[in-house]
């Protein structure tokens, strides 16, 4: 398998460091804590494998850094983190061709993430 670059936009300190540690068995991963260093980092770096963000971030949403990612990476995995369930949030996490999981985070599901390539979405096509 093939190490991937994963893009890591949380706010949470200790959760953040986890998934870091857990992403780093798997390849490079970088870590953002808000929305506007999610997009200097897409902005300044082309190769990302894998994207996981929490929906809620101190300066807007998730899914804001999604739909960014979504138009440089179409057949990247994509994962929304939340503590919340918000039914608009994820139909249009699915609409980007994200998965969508509360926090706390199973480790088995995001072991699974991280490091199967066949868990890769069909290519994301705008509407």
């Amino acid at each position: 398998m093939k190490p991937r670059n994963f893009l890591l936009a949380e706010d949470d300190p200790a959760l953040s460091k986890c998934l870091l540690i857990l992403l780093s068995r798997y390849g490079r991963a970088m870590h953002a804590g808000t929305v506007q260093d999610a997009m200097i980092l897409l902005a300044e770096h082309s190769a990302w494998g894998a994207l996981i963000v929490d929906l809620r971030l101190p300066d807007g949403s998730g899914l804001e850094v999604l739909a960014t990612f979504r138009s440089n990476h179409a057949t990247a995995p994509a994962m929304i983190l939340t503590g919340a369930l918000d039914a608009i949030a994820i139909d249009r996490a699915y609409d980007l061709g994200a998965v969508y999981i509360t926090k706390p985070v199973d480790s088995a599901r995001m072991l699974r993430f991280s490091s199967a390539e066949r868990g890769r979405p069909r290519k994301f096509e705008r509407a």
